[in-house]
């Protein structure tokens, strides 16, 4: 119980400057919560402070570190942001034991709390929520098991349908996106932005609203990337199993103001051939 007791203290105090400063202020203060033997309290008193110190920055650099594997121009992006990003992240994030890869989960949490600092407008630079999304989708759809596997399951079930899926079979069939699919809209061209910062360059680009298609290619390694517009983002979006493709259709053309019949036959004609073609490259299926 006590090396646990232990490691659950040194994780705290390692990454948590305020209660680092307590222990090597007070370390028996500190330890007295903790269910630690006589032994283990006497050593971690003779701790010492200066080499501490230098272990834990190293530790939070790493950690760091670790995260922005996933995200390389994001980090040159907060390379303009200056601040104690690093001393924060680890403090209100404190490491955890986890089963899966630790540079996959430390992503995962860097993420989050990249995204928290933009949602409540404490990170300055206007391009960070778009390369930050950006690259979660890349790394996150490329990496994860169970999109890998999503994207295989959808493969082989398109491959039993594809020839059967007739114009009256997918109006009368409930279209699904996978798991190993997103689509995202970015408040600037993010392919361009990424082009210029992969170069080094630190881009001054207008607004323009772009909508990219984010989806694994089955059984192999890479993430397909593809330019759709708003209408196509909202039909994809619409693909969520519960309703039927002809369902799909009339909500569109409520949403154009109308149903009369010439707005959905046009509508129908011009979504059908796009599902087609994401079934053909399994990003989503139909099921009945």
């Amino acid at each position: 119980m006590s090396v646990l007791e232990m490691q659950r203290l040194l994780g705290k105090v390692l990454t948590n400057e305020d209660l680092r400063n307590a222990f090597l202020r007070d370390p028996h203060s500190v330890c007295q919560t903790y269910e630690l033997t006589p032994r283990e309290r006497e050593s971690l008193s003779l701790i010492d402070a200066n080499r501490f110190k230098i272990y834990a920055a190293s530790l939070q650099e790493g950690r760091v570190s670790l995260a922005l594997v996933a995200f390389p121009l994001t980090k040159l992006v907060l390379s303009e942001e200056g601040g104690p990003l690093v001393a924060r992240y680890c403090k209100e994030n404190p490491p955890l034991p986890v089963s899966s890869s630790p540079m996959f989960n430390e992503a995962m949490v860097f993420y989050s709390f990249l995204n928290k600092l933009v949602a409540t407008g404490e990170m300055k630079s206007k391009y960070l929520r778009d390369v930050l999304e950006y690259e979660k989708n890349l790394f996150f759809i490329g990496n994860d098991v169970e999109t890998s596997r999503s994207s295989s399951d959808f493969a082989r079930l398109n491959r039993e349908i594809i020839d059967n899926l007739t114009d009256e079979v997918m109006l009368d069939s409930k279209p699904i996106k996978g798991a190993h699919a997103e689509v995202v809209s970015f408040d600037y061209d993010v392919i361009e932005l990424a082009a210029l910062l992969a170069k080094q360059e630190m881009p001054d680009l207008e607004t323009k609203h772009t909508y990219l298609l984010f989806s694994k290619v089955p059984n192999e390694v890479g993430i397909k990337t593809s330019k759709i517009n708003k209408s196509t983002m909202r039909l994809i979006l619409m693909c969520d199993g519960t309703r039927k493709t002809e369902a799909i259709l009339s909500e569109l053309a409520r949403d154009n103001g109308t149903e009369s019949k010439d707005v959905v036959a046009r509508l129908t004609s011009a979504c059908l051939p796009i599902l087609r073609q994401l079934c053909k490259s399994s990003v989503i299926t139909f099921r009945n």
